[in-house]
């Protein structure tokens, strides 16, 4: 996974971001995930022999999750897959932007809050961020939890 760092130079572009950023994606995945070729199924017609494709890789389970790269900044859907990477259970809050209001009336907004029987997701707390798509403001938020999760894992482990 990333280091601090990375993860805040992403969640910064994911604020300053006006729209979908497929370069804002590919950065992300290759925060979380790792690329490599492997066989996933294919075989060449003539010679039997297996075919390998460039596919991401969990790299917590060494399998291969998908040969595309996930469309953070444009399918609130796939941010979820970011949550799957922090401890306990996630809850996800959001608001519609209304084109017809002026400032933060006119930005979506997104929520991620720890679910309540969660004490590891308790420990690093809710995040919240305004965008002016659904699927930035998510990714702002899930950024934002991941580098927290960071922090309180250093000050974790100072504190032993």
């Amino acid at each position: 996974m990333a280091d601090l760092e990375t993860l805040k130079s992403l969640m910064l572009r994911a604020q300053e971001a006006k729209e979908a950023d497929r370069a804002l994606d590919e950065a992300i995945m290759a925060a979380f995930y790792v690329r490599d070729s492997r066989h996933i199924g294919a075989s060449d017609y003539y010679t039997d022999e297996p075919v390998k494709d460039d596919v991401w890789v969990d790299p917590r389970t060494d399998k291969w999750v998908t040969n595309q790269t996930f469309r953070f900044t444009e399918e609130a859907g796939d941010v979820r897959r970011l949550l799957c990477f922090l401890p306990g259970g996630w809850r996800l809050h959001t608001s519609e932007p209304d084109p017809t209001a002026e400032g933060f009336g006119g930005r979506a907004w997104a929520k991620i809050s720890p679910h309540f029987r969660s004490a590891e997701a308790q420990e690093i707390g809710p995040r919240d961020c305004s965008a002016p798509t659904l699927p930035l403001a998510l990714t702002a938020a899930a950024l934002m939890l991941h580098a927290s999760a960071l922090i309180a894992q250093a000050e974790q482990g100072a504190s032993r």
